[in-house]
């Protein structure tokens, strides 16, 4: 389902069908993994979350794929990360959105992808974090991904001149 997702968006997504199909087939590919066998003995994340790291090691390490962009998707598609690459972007959405999930408003989120890649990721995202930040279960990476996407999406407040102060820092001679 995260495959059929991912080939629908990538065209809208500007990402090639090979490299979205790839990224999409092994997103999960440590999933069911113990960390342990793969060398991970600190594991410094949430149980949901592991599973991207472990899972890009494999697709480097086991499989021998060197495609850092599909490696890459894979590492970041449960957490997102500053500067996603589309391609990122569109596994990170796929995994969200594909049609098994049934959290509410996942339609609304499928409707905005759809209808416009670049502003119903941003979407995505700011519901995944309202989502954790509400289960209290949220991790570094998510809150970074949040804040670098989403600042965008906060209502812009503006003060009529005469009422904003500006600080006055005194200045310092050397």
């Amino acid at each position: 389902n995260v495959i059929l997702t991912a080939l629908k968006l990538c065209k809208s997504a500007n990402v090639s069908k090979e490299e979205a199909e790839v990224a999409s087939l092994l997103h999960d590919v440590a999933k069911y993994e113990n960390p342990v066998n793969y060398g991970f003995t600190k594991v410094d994340a949430p149980a949901p979350v592991i599973h991207q790291f472990v899972g890009a090691h494999i697709v480097k390490n086991v499989l021998n794929i060197d495609n850092e962009n599909v490696i890459n998707a894979v590492k970041y598609h449960t957490t997102g990360r500053p500067n996603m690459t589309n391609l990122e972007k569109l596994v990170f959405i796929a995994d969200l959105i594909e049609p098994t999930r049934n959290f509410e408003g996942v339609e609304s989120l499928r409707q905005a992808v759809f209808d416009d890649f670049d502003s119903g990721f941003k979407l995505c995202v700011s519901e995944l974090y309202k989502f954790l930040l509400k289960r209290r279960d949220w991790y570094e990476e998510a809150a970074e991904t949040s804040t670098f996407f989403t600042v965008s999406l906060l209502p812009v407040v503006r003060i009529p001149a005469e009422e904003a102060t500006i600080p006055r820092l005194p200045l310092r001679r050397s």
